[in-house]
């Protein structure tokens, strides 16, 4: 069963991006359709940045 598990994980795409400049995209396209708010969108921008 944990085999399974861990191969799954070895599978699964990564999500994660190190471009800042991609996750700023990826937050404000989720601000935009009101995902998130801008006070969370904000929060994260700061750590993206290094605030």
């Amino acid at each position: 069963m944990a085999a399974a598990v861990e191969q799954a994980r070895a599978l699964r795409p990564q999500v994660t991006t190190t471009d800042p400049v991609a996750q700023l995209e990826k937050l404000a396209g989720l601000r935009d359709r009101g995902v998130i708010t801008d006070e969370e969108f904000a929060v994260q921008k700061a750590k993206i940045l290094g605030e």
